[in-house]
């Protein structure tokens, strides 16, 4: 985990300084029947929490959350929606988001920088992504993915103006918790 905290704070400084990047033991999900599961790591309220037990690359999943949900712009998070859709298909933008996440974990956990092979490969994959760019034969989840791993995100601000409104669409996408919002919040969302 410490070698994922490191190239986190290196990728989106922002959130390791203010302190809301949280290793935790034993987090856990409750779900509506009350049961719950361990998880590897949650996004909420600004914070990233990853178990202290889960696997290399749950912080570059729950780090890509915060990406999409506080540093880019409604219109960018539109089209990488549309993007993921054209590889997805249809599916909702929770659905695919969590799609994403999942794939950027993939993406970042091909640079294992822990041993001389994973850095000769990680070498070479960088040449790749360089070669692809320079030729433009690159797909925008990749060059987004590789963006975010050179650090291109680091000093951006985060787009607090579309937060609350991201976090209503959410709740749109959710049945159970949409049944909570008011009638004019819910009509916002039309």
């Amino acid at each position: 985990i410490e070698q994922d905290l490191a190239r986190i704070k290196r990728m989106f400084p922002s959130l390791s300084e203010n302190g809301r990047v949280l290793v935790v033991n034993g987090l856990r999900r409750v779900h509506e029947n009350g049961n719950s599961t361990e998880i590897y790591g949650h996004f909420r309220d600004g914070i990233l929490y990853i178990n202290a037990s889960s696997p290399r690359g749950a912080g570059f999943h729950e780090a890509f959350h915060y990406a999409v949900q506080t540093l880019m712009t409604e219109s960018e998070v539109n089209t990488l929606f549309e993007e993921a859709r054209t590889l997805y298909g249809d599916m909702s933008n929770m659905a695919l988001e969590e799609r994403l996440s999942e794939d950027f974990r993939h993406f970042m956990n091909g640079f294992d920088n822990s041993s001389i092979l994973g850095k000769i490969k990680s070498m070479f994959r960088n040449l790749k992504y360089i070669i692809k760019q320079i030729t433009g034969n690159i797909n925008y989840l990749d060059n987004l993915f590789y963006s975010m791993y050179k650090g291109n995100y680091a000093n951006r601000k985060e787009v607090l103006e579309d937060t609350f409104r991201r976090d209503l669409l959410r709740y749109k996408n959710s049945k159970v918790a949409y049944e909570y919002l008011s009638e004019s919040i819910r009509e916002s969302l039309m």
